[in-house]
């Protein structure tokens, strides 16, 4: 992989954990659904 492309990897790693845990941080959120985000 191209630096670039790992660079983009990374970056839309992070931002799915940090929404992952702004849904498991939402009390009306169900548990069971983060689990789709893993």
């Amino acid at each position: 992989m191209k630096y670039s492309e790992l660079k983009a990897v990374t970056i839309a790693v992070s931002v799915l954990v940090s929404v992952f845990n702004d849904f498991r941080q939402m009390p009306a959120y169900p548990s069971r659904f983060p689990l789709l985000f893993l």
